[in-house]
């Protein structure tokens, strides 16, 4: 009788500590009487009643270090239930008061109901009521009602776009039960939600988000800039996986030091090496460079104004440029439309033409920023060897096709390229670089 007691009273002991395992760290804080003004809350789930996901904690350790490493104090809830989540979640938003910032970042099961979505706490019963599941999930609204100051800047995190574990047993009885992971959610004031996948879409347990984002933060910068590197990433690693916004950050969030664009030394490629076009390139991160530069390209603008005085000659030119262009060739056309008005008193001379540049990007060897003799501006487009490797041609008041080893972008308006010429000179010999025209240079 003795033993038989014995024996439930070590059954006991090891339930409520497998209890605690699976919920330790529920309110872990790291550095937390440091003189940090930043703060995280890390909650990930793979110990699920209903089935173990393998990644959701491994990649939470990612983040975590990555974190400390830029002067987070981070508090840290592993496979919680229902009753920690919350509790997390409650304790999180008391000390936010007394921080700056702030970042929530949510792992394991989510996913959306008529609408509404849900993070998964990990002893969600597998149910085929609908009433029983919902009272067992947590609103992501839940989260954000927590940290609702619009005065201070927040990031909140869902990687959770994954399979409905509860998707069969419901489906024939309840129709509002999605299985393509999270909707559409209103941010609050000065915060930004970050999905690692579009709304509406589901990825696998073993996406590389998590991992690449962390790398990316220990790196530094501001998020913006992260975002960008970090989804270029992972569309890398992952076609088909693409990250998501809503909201808008009212203030800046960086991760150490917000790292300055250096000015870019143009590239000048070795004369002898082959400038066939790469057949590896990247067609998205292409896309996404010239995509850039069209967008900017619009804004520049190049202009002159004389007056002859005596002559009552006055006269002005202005020309505008915009680009076209076809990744998959890494063909580029840069057009530029130039307008001359002349005025005598007496009659008007005005004359209008387009000039277009077409080239291949593998035929171009240097993109600078030069000073011409009369105080202006240009970036001069060289290709190499002298080659005559870009096709002008000219319409309206000079018609003229002609071939050429270089051409120049006046400009006197740079839009908001303002006093950072530098990064079109960027974008373009990336772009040359992408295409294979030039060394694979760090600049």
């Amino acid at each position: 009788m003795k033993q038989f007691i014995t024996l439930l009273l070590l059954i006991a002991f090891v339930a409520v500590n497998a209890q605690k395992t699976r919920n330790f760290n529920v309110f872990k804080e790291n550095k937390i009487e440091s003189n940090n003004d930043k703060i995280a809350l890390v909650i990930a789930n793979s110990d699920y009643d209903i089935g173990k996901l393998d990644k959701p904690v491994e990649e939470a350790e990612y983040l975590i270090k990555a974190l400390e490493k830029q002067g987070y104090d981070v508090q840290i809830g592993y496979n919680l239930d229902q009753a920690n989540m919350k509790k997390a979640i409650i304790e999180f938003s008391k000390k936010f008061n007394s921080y700056k910032s702030g970042l929530v970042y949510y792992a394991g099961h989510g996913f959306q109901i008529d609408g509404e979505n849900y993070l998964v706490p990990t002893d969600t019963p597998q149910t085929d009521v609908m009433f029983e599941l919902k009272s067992s999930l947590v609103n992501v609204d839940y989260v954000f009602e927590a940290i609702n100051d619009p005065k201070k800047p927040k990031i909140i995190i869902l990687d959770a776009c994954r399979n409905n574990p509860f998707k069969d047993k419901l489906a024939s009885s309840y129709r509002g039960l999605d299985d393509n992971g999270f909707s559409e959610i209103k941010a609050q004031i000065n915060s930004e939600i970050l999905f690692s996948t579009a709304a509406g879409t589901k990825v696998n347990d073993d996406n590389p988000f998590t991992r690449i984002f962390s790398e990316e933060i220990i790196k530094g910068g501001c998020y913006d800039d992260i975002l960008r590197r970090t989804n270029s990433r992972v569309r890398e690693e992952n076609p088909r996986q693409i990250l998501a916004t809503m909201g808008f950050l009212e203030d800046k969030i960086c991760f150490g030091e917000e790292k300055k664009e250096a000015p870019v030394t143009p590239v000048i490629v070795n004369n002898n090496q082959d400038i066939s076009v790469n057949k590896s390139v990247n067609v998205n991160d292409l896309e996404e460079t010239l995509a850039w530069m069209q967008g900017k390209i619009t804004g520049i603008s190049y202009y002159k104004y004389y007056n002859t005085g005596a002559l009552s000659k006055n006269f002005y030119r202005e020309s505008k440029y915009k680009i076209e262009y076809d990744t998959n060739k890494c063909e580029l056309k840069l057009i530029e439309e130039d307008s001359y008005v002349e005025d005598r008193n007496s009659v008007r001379n005005d004359r209008v033409s387009n000039i277009t540049y077409s080239f291949n990007l593998s035929d171009i060897s240097t993109v600078a920023i030069e000073e011409d003799n009369f105080n202006g501006k240009n970036f001069k487009i060289n290709t190499h060897n002298n080659k005559k490797a870009i096709h002008k041609v000219s319409k309206g008041w000079a018609s003229q096709t002609i071939d050429l080893d270089e051409f120049y972008i006046k400009y006197t308006d740079l839009g908001d390229l303002k006093d950072h010429p530098e990064r079109f000179v960027k974008a373009f010999t990336d772009a040359v670089k992408m295409c294979g025209g030039s060394k694979k240079e760090k600049y």
